[in-house]
């Protein structure tokens, strides 16, 4: 048989039931125009508990993650939010994430829309929406926004590990072009970034000398001697100035 690769952590026997809370369709990371096939079924034997799965083919896709596969004309499984409502041939827009995937494929609906209602670029620009307002949350909570120029990078002194998901941490320093937001008496600033490869910190950027971009800031000023970056959302490509400035208005 072949594996199966868990889109997330699933706890007890395989069923189609849903999350008590659901979050925004917009936020969802598969999207696609799908024509309802079967009822109470599943294209993955793995799955037991069919009691709110439908089994549906894609018919377009219009959002996916990077190498996700082509799923066009393809039979998958939806775990929906209400059984009741679906019927054969019923044709909608599904907004959902991945669950499982195998020979075929299964998703948890996040929400669904009358495919004769809604177009391919409010869909888009639905996505559009939201994306922005996570980044203009993240720039308002942010202490300071630059753009720049890493001009040195080194080891921090005396560093401890106790375990092997510790990170080890290197000192970056910025020679910065402009202050998008807050202010700075020196050019130059000085933050922290996990250079390790180990499952917990494999999604932390990694910099080195030469990077130019933007950098998005914040501490906690009791913990914290220097700005740290661990999570990729506080970098940008300097291409994306333009972009971060709009959303700072």
């Amino acid at each position: 048989m072949k594996p199966l690769i868990l889109f997330f952590i699933v706890l007890g026997i395989l069923s189609c039931n849903q999350p008590k809370k659901p979050t925004d369709a917009d936020a969802a990371k598969f999207i696609f125009r799908a024509t309802v096939e079967r009822i109470r079924a599943a294209t993955l034997p793995e799955i037991s508990d069919v009691s709110n799965c439908i089994v549906v083919k894609v018919k377009e896709v219009i959002y996916a993650p990077p190498d996700f596969g082509d799923w066009t004309g393809k039979s998958i499984t939806v775990s929906v939010k209400e059984i009741g409502r679906q019927k054969p041939d019923l044709e909608q827009v599904f907004y959902t994430n991945g669950w499982l995937y195998g020979k075929s494929l299964a998703v948890v609906e996040r929400a669904s829309r009358d495919s004769r209602k809604i177009t391919n670029k409010q869909v888009l620009d639905g996505i559009t929406a939201y994306q922005d307002q996570k980044v203009r949350d993240r720039l308002k909570s942010s202490e300071l926004v630059v753009s720049g120029k890493i001009i040195k990078v080194s080891e921090e002194d005396k560093q401890k590990t106790d375990s092997e998901h510790d990170p080890y941490w290197m000192t970056a320093v910025i020679e910065v072009d402009s202050f998008e937001k807050g202010k700075s008496e020196d050019h130059t600033v000085i933050f922290r970034f996990a250079l390790s490869y180990d499952v917990m910190w494999e999604g932390s950027p990694k910099f080195k000398v030469g990077d130019i971009g933007i950098w998005l800031f914040r501490r906690n000023p009791d913990k914290e001697k220097y700005f740290t970056i661990t999570e990729s959302e506080d970098f940008f490509p300097i291409e994306r100035l333009s972009y971060i400035r709009s959303l700072l208005k």
